[in-house]
């Protein structure tokens, strides 16, 4: 049995007002684990963040910049305050998520009973209406691989046990995700490096995040959204088949695939084949790119 994880630290960002993280804090508070919790607030909102004693059970740092910069470069900003000696575990919360109460001691307890585990990727889901996002299979444990990297891990459910984990791979590429023109795929890039360097990571969807998951019909704003979503799968996939993770292709063609099957179904949709029309063309776009000589 391993020793119980005594702190956690979390990298937390946002731009939004600030009622919208304190939601996720108040659900910090309330964890039932024995567990010392400290979150790195990255400050972005133009106001500053008054601590004001609102919360006992937990220990912030902010870090205020007050202005809007991409997520990776505020995660990053984060990370370089953290001394991950003093820590047993890292994660990556969304502003607009919270913990169910049981969460982090149900995660303490998987950790423990599974010693070679280095990463868990949780299911993420919205208890107001039951969806999962993006359709992760809840109630399932499957080893992360090559196969499967983009279809199970997202940020907002990645726990790093920080004990055997080469911490150099901790980084996020600040070249992508949201506030990028690459503006996905940055959860991706951390496991695919994080599997580089020999971590044991898996996906456990008894585990989960609350997290807002909306039951809609696309809009014509979503377009450009897709696009860059699709870009940076594209670019994820091209950079992991340069350097000869050849799986990739067919991952990528999967993909690629049943995009094509979508448009066909929806040729009639004027909004869903604009979606499906630019999902295909960011895939190629971002693979072409990721395919070049530099990841720039």
């Amino acid at each position: 049995m391993l020793d119980a994880m005594k702190n956690l630290a979390l990298v937390v960002t946002s731009s939004e007002s600030h009622n919208l993280v304190e939601k996720l804090f108040s659900s910090l508070e309330e964890q039932n684990a024995c567990i010392r919790i400290h979150v790195y607030f990255v400050n972005q909102h133009v106001e500053r963040y008054n601590l004001d004693g609102k919360f006992k059970n937990i220990v912030i740092d902010v870090i205020e910049i007050n202005h809007v910069i991409p997520l990776s470069v505020a995660r990053n900003l984060a990370l370089d305050c953290i001394g991950f000696g003093e820590y047993d575990l890292i994660a990556f919360p969304d502003d607009d998520c919270w913990y169910p109460s049981n969460l982090i001691a149900e995660l303490e307890r998987f950790f423990d009973d599974n010693e070679d585990v280095d990463v868990v990727c949780t299911n993420v889901y919205d208890p107001s209406n039951g969806l999962s996002y993006g359709g992760r299979p809840f109630d399932i444990i499957e080893k992360i691989n090559m196969r499967n990297i983009f279809d199970l891990p997202i940020s907002v459910g990645i726990f790093i046990r920080l004990k055997n984990i080469k911490l150099d791979a901790i980084r996020y590429d600040e070249n992508i995700g949201a506030g990028r023109k690459i503006g996905s795929g940055e959860e991706t890039k951390l496991i695919y490096e994080l599997l580089k360097h020999k971590g044991n990571i898996v996906y456990n969807g008894y585990l989960r995040v609350c997290h807002p998951v909306l039951n809609k019909e696309y809009k014509l704003s979503d377009i450009h959204k897709y696009y860059k979503y699709a870009v940076g799968f594209g670019y994820i996939a091209g950079i992991m088949i340069r350097e000869r993770s050849y799986v990739t292709i067919w991952v990528f063609l999967y993909y690629v695939g049943r995009t094509f099957l979508g448009l066909c179904r929806y040729v009639t949709n004027s909004i869903n084949r604009k979606i499906y029309i630019n999902r295909l063309k960011g895939m190629l776009a971002g693979i072409v790119k990721g395919l070049g000589c530099n990841d720039q």
